[in-house]
């Protein structure tokens, strides 16, 4: 046991002198014109300098105890050596755990989705509710100031601007137009085209007959000023009294 690393080390040092040869010499053999330039003499000094401190270190491993090393190896404790490294990985998976279960952590567990999908509904159902009570608020702005329009202009059962469909005649009929021009609500394609064109010029014909400028009829494509349009023709009242009754 003793002699086998001594007997290692050798050996690399005779690979250590093998390359070094194969690095200065090799390269001055193949460039034949270098070899006279060549420092000979610096590269003799260097290999016995390599080969002293070759020698010195030999005379290290000689000198080292191997049979303390390897009882030093026989004597060391494994097993807790072997438990420090299972204690280390068991923190190790701790902590792993402890940043999973952070709410910055992953998302890949059961509780994470199961909270995501929580917040999705309750948005979700926020949202709703708003949106409801806005199209509710909506709806009875729009029941209202027909119906006052309506009542204004003489129309008869005024009231029928709270149900759907039928405020649509209630427009027609404030308009001066005909009823039955409802119909064209109902067909694809056409419907568009005709909710745009007799929004127009009910509301034209609505604001001449209260006193106002027909031109105001044009805000019905307007955003916001469409909302605001129907509340001002029902509580506005014009500078010069106008209004025709049916």
């Amino acid at each position: 046991m003793k002699n086998s690393p001594k007997r290692f080390f050798v050996s690399l040092a005779t690979l250590l002198v093998a390359f070094l040869f194969c690095i200065l010499v090799l390269p001055s053999s193949v460039h034949g014109d270098e070899i006279e330039d060549f420092d000979w003499d610096e590269w003799e000094q260097e290999m016995d300098e390599a080969a002293a401190e070759l020698e010195e270190w030999e005379q290290e491993m000689e000198e080292f105890d191997w049979d303390e090393w390897e009882r030093e190896m026989e004597e060391f404790d494994w097993s807790e050596w072997e438990e420090e490294i299972d204690d280390s990985q068991l923190r190790l998976d701790e902590t792993e755990d402890e940043i999973e279960a952070m709410p910055f952590g992953t998302t890949d567990t059961p509780q994470a989705d199961e909270e995501l999908a929580f917040m999705g509904m309750m948005f979700a159902g926020i949202f709703g509710v708003i949106y409801l009570v806005v199209m509710i608020a909506l709806y009875i702005y729009k029941s209202i100031t027909l119906m006052t329009i309506a009542n204004k202009l003489g129309v008869a059962n005024a009231w029928l601007a709270w149900i759907p469909i039928a405020d649509m005649v209630i427009f027609l009929q404030s308009a001066k137009l005909n009823p039955w021009l409802v119909l064209l609500f109902f067909i694809p394609f056409i419907n568009f085209i005709a909710m745009l064109v007799l929004g127009i010029m009910g509301f034209m014909k609505i604001s001449e007959r209260r006193g106002f400028e027909s031109w105001l009829g044009i805000l019905f494509i307007v955003p916001i000023a469409n909302i605001i349009l129907p509340g001002y023709l029902a509580w506005a009242e014009p500078k010069t009294q106008t209004a025709q009754a049916i």
